[in-house]
């Protein structure tokens, strides 16, 4: 039951009004804010904050993943993720993912060339859009990283 009152909707007992997505945030694998897992095979995990540098061993390989918390809204969410790689005129890293519209992103492979030793790719960028059940649309605020390669 809902009445219009003095131009406002009010909802009545037992409904509840909708107000859309009011916060979505990139995490890590333990649920920091603004911070990205880093996962090195043979090295382990590590957490990266934003602005914050991901290391590659030239001719390896790096996993990122980002994790998302949403609040309000109504689920069901979806997901779109994205890759924006900076400036890499010598194209010295290659990114690969085969997922980007789940929950959690945690397929994002960042390969360095074996002869990018000593050399930096700088404002990579990670994005993510959430939609509700409702169609409220809300963006997190862009994860930007730098890579070195060692």
């Amino acid at each position: 039951m809902c009445d219009n009152v003095f131009g406002y909707t009010v909802s009545g007992f037992g409904s509840k009004a909708s107000r859309g997505i009011s916060a979505v945030y990139i995490v890590d694998d333990d649920g920091s804010i603004m911070s990205i897992t880093q996962d090195v095979p043979g090295m382990g995990k590590g957490d990266v904050e934003f602005g914050g540098e991901v290391v590659i061993p030239a001719g390896a390989a790096t996993t990122i993943e980002a994790y998302s918390s949403v609040i309000g809204g109504t689920p069901s969410y979806s997901y779109l993720w994205g890759f924006t790689e900076g400036d890499d005129p010598g194209g010295i890293l290659s990114p690969s993912a085969t997922s980007k519209t789940t929950a959690n992103w945690t397929d994002l492979v960042l390969t360095a060339d074996a002869g990018g030793s000593g050399q930096q790719v700088m404002e990579n960028t990670l994005t993510l859009r959430v939609t509700d059940a409702n169609g409220s649309v809300k963006f997190a605020e862009d994860f930007s990283f730098a890579v070195s390669i060692m």
